[in-house]
């Protein structure tokens, strides 16, 4: 029985960790263009960050939580799944897909 709820303990402690950790792996400065218009994404620890094109910027927070990344700013949140591959962070689905790239 303590080996069951040990290897139980030890799961949940490597699935918060993993959780963690994709938080931090999109730290960092990403872009995307579209429509011509080049967008730019800051994403700084601890949940703050910005959103900048065509020389406006605006401030933002971010979460993230399993594959879901949550961005809010100018009063909105926003809830996507998203996804990392190499250099590439994929956001949303279908046609609504965004792909950047780090800088």
């Amino acid at each position: 029985m303590k080996r069951i709820i040990s290897l139980a303990l030890v799961t949940v402690l490597c699935l918060s960790f993993l959780c963690a950790c994709g938080g931090d792996s999109i730290v960092g400065t990403w872009e995307a263009e579209e429509d011509g218009v080049t967008m730019s994404y800051t994403f700084e620890k601890g949940g703050k960050g910005s959103v900048s094109a065509e020389g406006i910027s605006l401030d933002m927070e971010w979460s993230v939580s399993g594959d879901k990344l949550t961005i809010e700013f100018m009063g909105e949140k926003e809830e996507q799944p998203f996804k990392l591959d190499g250099d590439k962070l994929i956001v949303g689905e279908g046609d609504e897909q965004v792909t950047l790239t780090r800088k």
